[in-house]
């Protein structure tokens, strides 16, 4: 079975939030293989200066986790595709992100996608799949109100506009 969890050196360099003494001891974690899950946790707490809280320690493992990188590079290539205005492409690759591992950003993105498609009730599904996933990310909220007002239901759209300023 391949390797499922490495941590790379470009994975370190995405982490934010990490002390000089947190990224020295993850420097002894950088290329090893490990299959499951929880034998990189348990290497990752023998540190001797492990993560001091749990939603780093959470950034470290999807940063560790092969799907999650294989996620990332979709939603890249899906984002290029959008901008290129090759939009059936861009839809197929953050389709693929959110079946490698489903995140805000992705599903926040292919609402915005299918909405130049004029696809507005399924952009407000996926956002409200990005809300799921991550209640605190602002963007899909402020999107299902544009969504609303451009399908002219305006009073409905106002609670998600509001919602998007206290996300």
């Amino acid at each position: 079975m391949a390797a499922r969890f490495r941590l790379t050196q470009s994975a370190l360099d995405a982490l934010a939030g990490l002390s000089a003494a947190q990224r020295f001891a993850l420097e002894t974690l950088r290329d090893r293989d490990f299959e499951r899950e929880q034998d990189f946790l348990a290497a990752l707490y023998a540190l001797a200066a492990p993560p001091d809280s749990d939603r780093l320690a959470a950034a470290i493992l999807r940063s560790a986790d092969s799907r999650y990188r294989e996620a990332v590079e979709a939603l890249g290539a899906a984002y290029q595709q959008q901008m290129a205005g090759r939009l059936e492409e861009a839809v197929r690759l953050y389709t693929r992100s959110i079946e490698r591992f489903p995140t805000a950003e992705a599903h926040t993105f292919l609402g915005w996608t299918l909405s130049f498609m004029e696809r507005y009730d399924e952009a407000i599904d996926h956002c409200r799949q990005a809300i799921a996933v991550d209640p605190e990310f602002g963007n899909p909220y402020n999107d299902i109100g544009s969504y609303l007002i451009a399908l002219g239901r305006i009073r409905e759209a106002i609670p998600w506009l509001e919602q998007a300023t206290r996300a």
